[in-house]
């Protein structure tokens, strides 16, 4: 996982936590609890998260600082996607979309717009969320944020994949993969490979090999998604256990009453948990040796 990675980043800002609140400088201490609400998420630590990202929202609005406002309602909206949770994750990004607009800040508005987009996919209002994917797409494209480009083609593909249109689907997936490199991120390093070997079986090993690479510096979330794409692509048990297994600590650390709805609202862990009990035993009692 992702968690001896983010270790010390943690514990740096749990000291610098400590630190500021003795000093009494409330302003940086609400934004370390920003970053600490980011940091959980990326650790899977879902209630922890909420926990942060409640102390920075109201730790924002005491200070009056409206990005921060901003800032943990797209988290909150994250957070709560993550959760199944749908309704609030819309208004959370929704409010963060109004934000962003009034204080006139485009590559921040149009992040909490892919937002809104993936909570229609969730709702299963494929048609809205594909329109609004092509409108971030293009606002990306102009703003020159290259890391929502790629995640909208992923988006893109995925779908056009679903459709059985693979031919269009690994355009995009190639797309992204040609420039995750120059990004240097994690989670787009790991899963863009992993997209691509849905429609290329000569690109699985490729896919398996960046996982192993870039799988300790991924958030928990992407891990998962990363081994369930690897999963479709190959049907190796390792994988799907891989993913049930990220799931359950995904499960064990959300508040228990988000636990039903982040297994049944979320497609992806939906998805997963049907894969297990149909395959039973064997999928989910081998671990994943890479």
């Amino acid at each position: 996982t992702s968690a001896g990675a983010f270790a010390e980043a943690r514990s740096h800002l749990m000291q610098a936590l400590v630190r500021f609140k003795k000093l009494g400088d409330t302003r940086a201490q609400v934004a370390i609890e920003g970053n600490m609400a980011a940091l959980s998420f990326s650790l899977g630590r879902v209630e922890e998260a909420l926990e942060y990202c409640e102390r920075y929202l109201g730790g924002s609005r005491a200070c009056g600082r409206r990005w921060g406002i901003a800032n943990a309602a797209s988290i909150a909206g994250e957070l709560n996607l993550l959760c199944g949770r749908l309704a609030e994750a819309k208004a959370s990004f929704g409010e963060a979309v109004a934000m962003y607009e009034e204080m006139g800040v485009p590559t921040e508005r149009v992040l909490a717009q892919y937002g809104v987009a993936r909570v229609l996919q969730a709702e299963g209002d494929h048609e809205s969320a594909s329109a609004m994917i092509a409108d971030v797409l293009e606002r990306a494209r102009d703003l020159g944020v290259t890391d929502l480009e790629c995640e909208c083609n992923l988006s893109m593909g995925r779908r056009l994949w679903e459709e059985g249109r693979s031919d269009e689907a690994r355009e995009r997936f190639r797309w992204a993969c040609a420039r995750r490199d120059d990004l240097g991120l994690p989670d787009l390093l790991g899963l863009a490979p992993c997209h691509l070997a849905l429609v290329s079986p000569g690109d699985v090993e490729a896919a398996q090999a960046a996982v192993r690479e870039h799988g300790p510096r991924m958030s928990v979330s992407s891990a998962l998604e990363a081994h369930a794409l690897l999963w479709k692509a190959t049907h190796e048990p390792r994988h799907l256990a891989e993913a049930k297994r990220l799931l359950d600590h995904l499960v064990e650390h959300a508040p228990e009453a988000c636990r039903e709805s982040m297994r049944k609202n979320v497609r992806l862990h939906r998805k997963i948990v049907e894969a297990c009990a149909e395959h039973g035993e064997k999928a989910v009692g081998e671990g994943d040796p890479d």
